[in-house]
């Protein structure tokens, strides 16, 4: 599959344009699928959360802002989640870390063949987990570490 370049960019809100090149990166189609999908990556070991995406004849362009995320209560436990392991993963592999009372506790692993197949788990909003109904909070992705951080929330499911 052809390498696509994927430039990561700050996004400066005030002037409404691209800064700084945080990051470029060669990726096939379905991790560029899987890097668009997720609400923060982490580059030089700090979370930057997406802003928006947008591509054109040569680059994809993924355009970010510090973690700031203050619609997120649970900022501070998903800042200490993300930076508490630092195991690296052959392939794609999904953490799911559901809430406690002041942090997150990673409840399982799964590991993928393909980087879709973890893309797939952000197109839903709702996931069932050993009979435990969770939202999705947040989507967290580690590209060094090739992990997906999934943040969830326990709630009532009602078919």
């Amino acid at each position: 599959m052809d390498q696509l370049p994927l430039i990561y960019s700050e996004w400066k809100e005030t002037e409404q344009q691209a800064g700084e090149t945080l990051a470029q990166v060669l990726v096939d189609q379905h991790v560029l699928f899987l890097r668009k999908l997720v609400n923060a990556t982490i580059i030089r070991n700090q979370i930057y959360q997406h802003t928006s995406n947008e591509s054109d004849e040569k680059y994809s362009y993924i355009y970010l802002q510090p973690f700031s995320e203050t619609s997120i209560e649970e900022k501070e436990a998903i800042e200490q989640a993300v930076f508490s392991r630092h195991d690296v993963a052959p392939r794609y592999e999904a953490e799911y870390w559901t809430a406690g009372d002041h942090s997150f506790i990673c409840r399982q692993t799964q590991r993928f063949e393909l980087p879709l197949d973890a893309a797939m788990l952000l197109l839903d909003h709702f996931i069932h987990l050993n009979g435990i109904h969770y939202e999705y909070l947040y989507a967290v992705l580690d590209p060094a570490r090739r992990k997906l951080l999934l943040f969830l929330k326990r709630t009532v499911y009602n078919p």
